[in-house]
């Protein structure tokens, strides 16, 4: 996008992100981490699936009533919606993805990532290169992400059931419907208050230096964010057996695979670092064009903020996996407040290097207050005093 399109469009696109990811990580629920830790499969595939539909609807509905009420132009509104249906379309598949982690089976979930990461990128490609503009390049991602929800994810889950026994499908239980949204809802919160911390940086960029220079920081976070899905594929394959330690108490084994996970963060955020301080500026340009080469500073900053972020991303799993679902709410509550102090004071002052930092102190403080809230579960299911 950031070679076929100009930093403009870059940043609505990223305004459009920002809007719509806390409404429906809310109503996503996390459900996939709920699933994945049911270890006594209390709830059947039926039953997530149908929570996340009418999550996703609502979100969808909820998104439609916030950007017609907002001071965006219509060409922003209309973005803003389309990203809305890339996301609940993902969310779908995220529930799929929830059921083969749940049995262990990783491979088929792989599959349609890189089937999804390859064919979004195609379309988005196509349709800029052929001068569609931003609104048509993400409806034909969304459309390409629906492609491989239907011909893959849905047939990969049937499969696996086919194998057990089991019916993908079965009939409603309301019940049974309320009581895993009543489960989740704070985690939802969790979630959402986790995205307005990344988020929140963004939205004072754009009201303060313009979509423009939004775009700039987007293309350049978007680094950090290739280093994280090496963090991200590591926490969901790990949770699973992280949930399955913490409950029959092996917490030695815990512990070491805590202890191995953050080792890998420390080394794909140190890596990242050396990265954007030796090689940052011809890798901007290669990647981004001339105009995001001139930004390595605030590339060095945001690859140190991700390296706490993937250490966090981790003990993010662990409680996760420990079920610690309501202590994290006046975690990141707290965390989204500081962060948007941060930003209000340093993004007017220092640009987007301000912005960089003021998520890589909010991203510190996080991560220090997990660190000892899991020191405090693991202690108290030892039985320790």
């Amino acid at each position: 996008m950031a070679k076929l399109a100009s930093p403009d469009a870059v940043g609505r696109f990223a305004l459009g992100t920002a809007v719509t990811a806390p409404i429906f990580l809310f109503a996503g629920l996390n459900l996939n981490a709920v699933q994945v830790t049911d270890t006594e499969r209390r709830f059947a595939f039926s039953d997530y699936l149908g929570v996340r539909l009418a999550g996703m609807l609502a979100a969808l509905v909820a998104v439609a009533v916030i950007v017609s009420l907002s001071p965006y132009d219509r060409q922003m509104r209309l973005v803003a919606l389309a990203v809305g249906m890339t996301k609940a379309i993902e969310g779908v598949s995220d529930i799929h993805y929830g059921f083969l982690q749940q049995n262990e089976r990783m491979r088929p979930m792989a599959a349609s990532l890189m089937w999804r990461g390859t064919l979004g990128v195609l379309a988005v490609c196509s349709v800029l290169w052929a001068g569609g503009g931003l609104l048509l390049a993400v409806v034909a991602m969304g459309a390409s992400w629906l492609a491989v929800l239907v011909a893959h994810d849905w047939r990969a889950v049937a499969s696996l059931m086919r194998a057990t026994a089991r019916h993908p499908l079965q009939r409603p239980r309301w019940r049974t419907f309320r009581h895993i949204a009543a489960t989740s809802a704070p985690i939802a919160v969790v979630l959402m208050l986790v995205s307005l911390r990344t988020n929140l940086p963004r939205y004072f960029i754009e009201n303060q230096l313009g979509a423009s220079e939004l775009g700039v920081y987007a293309a350049v976070s978007s680094l950090v964010a290739a280093g994280n899905l090496v963090i991200a594929a590591l926490g969901q394959a790990a949770t699973p057996r992280l949930a399955h330690h913490y409950f029959a108490v092996k917490l030695r084994a815990f512990r070491r695979l805590m202890a191995q996970l953050l080792l890998v963060a420390g080394f794909v955020g140190c890596a990242g670092v050396a990265l954007a301080i030796f090689a940052g500026k011809p890798l901007l340009r290669v990647l981004f064009g001339p105009v995001y080469a001139g930004r390595a500073d605030v590339l060095v900053w945001l690859m140190v903020a991700g390296l706490i972020a993937y250490a966090d991303s981790f003990l993010g799993c662990a409680l996760t996996a420990a079920r610690r679902f309501k202590i994290q709410l006046p975690l990141f509550a707290v965390t989204a407040v500081a962060c948007a102090g941060a930003s209000a004071w340093l993004v007017p002052r220092y640009g987007l290097i301000g912005a960089a930092w003021a998520w890589g102190a909010t991203l510190m403080l996080e991560s220090i207050a997990a660190a000892v809230i899991l020191a405090l579960a693991v202690r108290a299911r030892s039985g320790q005093p």
